[in-house]
């Protein structure tokens, strides 16, 4: 009986270690997107991926200026500006576009910015790529500073998106979150890709 314990414990410090060298290793989880982009105060279920953009607050105000068709809402704050087309991103100092938000710049041009933000918590970016755009997660806590410095070696430019203390955002059967759907009425704002 005890060599059936014994085993089974063997198994499971086993898999805890290679699971703790495989974070360790690829401390990133990276979805490259495709399809219809919108950026939307809608929370749409049917969406291939959908997950939050700028920052909520719990009254449902979003943090910082955004545009939807063209109509300007919010006040301005001193971020980055997320242009959303139709199939593409565009991270611009000035509105190009009917739809976007602003939001923390982690890096720029392949720089990366530092934060005096010292919490550590899962981290969320949406990074360009010279095939497109994709939507890259921590594995683990870090803070924004260090989730920049992760992001600089394989992005040229990444802005920050909200994780969200409300729902966490899916895409496909990939959840982001144990609570992708918890709450989610909380978050007002949404970037989506819809089935191509």
């Amino acid at each position: 009986m005890r060599s059936k314990y014994w085993l089974l414990a063997l198994f499971v410090t086993v898999a805890v270690i290679i699971y703790v060298i495989f974070i360790i290793m690829c401390p990133l989880s990276v979805i490259k997107l495709e399809g219809d982009l919108s950026f939307t105060t809608d929370y749409d279920a049917t969406a291939k991926l959908c997950v939050p953009a700028a920052y909520t607050h719990t009254d449902g105000s979003i943090r910082g200026q955004y545009r939807l068709n063209g109509k300007v809402y919010g006040t301005r704050r001193f971020r980055i500006v997320v242009n959303v087309y139709q199939d593409k991103i565009e991270i611009s100092r000035q509105w190009k576009s009917p739809n976007g938000f602003q939001q923390h710049i982690l890096v720029r041009n392949g720089d990366a910015k530092k934060f005096r933000d010292t919490r550590k918590a899962k981290r969320r970016a949406l990074c360009t790529t010279d095939s497109g755009l994709c939507i890259v997660t921590s594995r683990y806590p870090v803070t924004m500073s260090e989730f920049a410095l992760m992001l600089k070696p394989h992005y040229q430019n990444a802005v920050n998106l909200d994780m969200g203390d409300f729902g966490f955002g899916w895409y496909k059967y990939h959840i982001f979150s144990a609570y992708a759907f918890y709450n989610r009425h909380k978050q007002t704002n949404w970037l989506t890709i819809k089935e191509e």
